[in-house]
C-alpha cells in the first residue's frame, strides 16, 4: 500500500461581509395561513360570480321569452291585430313609404290629416298608439271590447279607403261612402240650372 504524501494546503476562502437579517424563518411544520386564506377568498368570489351570472342569464331569458310571446301572432291582442289592419290600409292608400313611419310621424303628417280629416286621423293615431303601448310595453289589456273595436276599425277602414287614389292612373276617385259622399255635394249641372 502506498501512502500518499500530503499535498499543498487548499487556498483560504476570502472573507465576505455580513448579510442582512431577513427575519425569522418559518418553522418547517407551520401551516401556510396566507395561502389558505387566498384560496378561501378566491373560492367565495368565484361562487358569488357564478350566482350573479346565472341570475342575469335567467333575467335575460325571461325578458326574451316575454318579447317572443308578445311578437307571436297567436298571442297578439285584438288591439294589436286591429292596428296592423289599419296600418296595411294606410299603406294601401298612401304608398309603401308609410310602412316605415312611426305613430309619432303619422301624428305629425299633414298629408294624412288633410286626406282623412281631423277626427279619423285622431282615431287612427290613438289606435296605433294604444297598440304600440301593448306591443312594446308588454302591457296587454285583456278587457278589450272586441265588438266595439271591430266596429271602430271598420269605420276607420271606410274613412281610409274613401277617396283613395287609383294605383294605375294616380287620379282621385270619388268616395263611395263616408263623410264626403258625392250625394252631399252639388254637381255642376245642379248649380248651373
Amino acid at each position: 500500500m502506498r501512502i500518499q504524501a500530503p499535498g499543498p494546503k487548499p487556498a483560504a476562502h476570502p472573507i465576505l461581509p455580513p448579510r442582512p437579517n431577513l427575519g425569522p424563518e418559518l418553522l418547517p411544520d407551520a401551516p401556510a395561513v396566507p395561502f389558505i386564506w387566498a384560496i378561501v377568498v378566491c373560492s367565495i368570489a368565484a361562487i358569488v360570480f357564478m350566482i350573479v351570472a346565472l341570475r342575469l342569464r335567467a333575467i335575460r331569458k325571461r325578458r326574451r321569452l316575454q318579447m317572443e310571446s308578445v311578437n307571436d301572432p297567436a298571442n297578439l291582442s285584438a288591439r294589436i291585430r286591429a292596428a296592423e289592419v289599419v296600418r296595411r290600409a294606410l299603406i294601401g292608400r298612401f304608398g309603401e313609404e308609410y310602412a316605415a313611419r312611426t305613430t309619432e310621424e303619422l301624428r305629425e303628417d299633414g298629408t294624412v290629416v288633410e286626406q282623412l280629416g281631423t277626427k279619423s286621423h285622431a282615431e287612427v293615431v290613438a289606435l296605433l298608439g294604444a297598440a304600440d303601448l301593448e306591443k312594446f310595453g308588454a302591457k296587454i289589456d285583456p278587457n278589450v271590447d272586441e265588438v266595439a273595436l271591430d266596429q271602430r276599425v271598420s269605420s276607420l277602414l271606410d274613412s281610409i279607403r274613401a277617396g283613395a287614389r287609383s294605383r294605375r292612373s294616380g287620379r282621385w276617385s270619388e268616395p263611395t261612402s263616408g263623410p264626403i259622399r258625392r250625394e252631399r255635394t252639388a254637381t255642376s249641372s245642379e248649380t248651373n240650372a
